[in-house]
């Protein structure tokens, strides 16, 4: 049977295929519910082009934002052109450049961690291809940035996730936003209480919270990526 793409670009192989009047009516209802969520989003947006948190939003996103306008809200929800306002202009290719000099403790793992990063994805199943080369810098520059967190297993599948959604750059700040502004580890965060994942011959990497147990416990492939957009 021939491998099959879903919309996020994973491959699959339907173990049953579905037929029949149920599979049909219950593909049906899905597709009405998609089109009526996307019509309640594009109407949210097309009043609030900036988001504040609202009990409207609130129950927006909790049943779910549509796969195209996914990088779209995520990007409003996070305010990044405020965070990279912050930086002078070249910030982030300032960034890249050093994280991927050899001088950088964490480069080394971060290569070899790349193509493990959802092997079945077609963004990332080439080691040649433009989405692992975005993956090294973004993950290359925030080990740069935030040398308290630097590198840790795990952390290619949030970064692979997110480039999914949004450009190569904004999914650098969307990452910035999780880790520093959700979970407030950054280079200026005051304890050495925080553990995560590691191999023992890298260097220290100080997690807190950020263990995210569903991506380093099993192969995060292996759950649906509805869940992990959820997370």
């Amino acid at each position: 049977m021939p491998a099959e793409v879903d919309e996020y670009g994973f491959l699959r192989r339907p173990s049953q295929p579905q037929q029949g009047k149920q599979a049909k009516d219950r593909a049906a209802r899905q597709q009405a519910r998609a089109a009526a969520q996307r019509r309640a989003w594009e109407r949210f947006l097309a009043v609030h082009p900036v988001l504040i948190k609202s009990a409207e939003l609130k129950a927006l996103v909790r049943k779910g934002i549509p796969a195209d306008l996914r990088g779209k809200v995520w990007r409003l929800l996070v305010r990044v052109d405020q965070l990279r306002a912050m930086e002078a202009g070249d910030y982030y290719e300032r960034l890249v450049q050093r994280g991927l000099s050899d001088a950088n403790p964490f480069a080394k793992q971060i290569e070899k961690d790349l193509l493990r990063t959802f092997p079945d994805n077609l963004v990332f199943r080439d080691a040649q291809g433009e989405g692992i080369a975005s993956l090294r810098r973004v993950l290359a520059a925030y080990s740069v940035r935030n040398p308290k967190v630097g590198y840790c297993q795990s952390l290619n599948f949030i970064a692979a996730l997110l480039l999914l959604f949004a450009e190569e750059v904004d999914a650098f700040w969307l990452l910035a936003f999780l880790i520093e502004r959700v979970l407030c580890i950054s280079e200026n965060a005051v304890g050495g209480s925080m553990k995560g994942r590691r191999h023992s011959q890298d260097p220290p990497c100080p997690y807190r919270a950020f263990r995210f147990s569903s991506y380093s416990s099993v192969p995060a492939r292996q759950i649906y990526i509805r869940t992990h957009v959820r997370l």
